[in-house]
């Protein structure tokens, strides 16, 4: 997974308008090789060890991860977050 296929992910039409900003946000999240951070491992400070297309790579899998958590956590049908989670079109099946 490539940081340009996770902004490439397709945002899913059932989220309602709070989770889908973050999964926007999460779609957005690229790697700066410029000002490179060590996030994916854990840490903030840049490992010469790790070239920046791994680093890219990682981002790109944690940003995926992310956006499916998000996703996920909307589809429940429970978050607190949600704008409208009774009229979400999934939230009748997770109850």
């Amino acid at each position: 997974m490539t940081a340009s296929e996770a902004a490439a992910t397709p945002i899913p039409g059932d989220l309602c308008p709070t989770h889908r900003a973050h999964f926007v946000e999460w779609r957005r999240n690229d790697y700066n090789p410029w000002n490179p951070t060590e996030w994916p491992g854990g840490c903030h400070l840049m490992d010469s060890r790790t070239s920046h297309e791994e680093r890219a790579r990682d981002w790109g899998r944690k940003n995926l991860q992310a956006m499916e958590q998000v996703a996920a956590i909307c589809r429940s049908g429970r978050s607190p977050q949600c704008d409208h989670p009774a009229s979400s079109p999934t939230a009748s099946a997770a109850a």
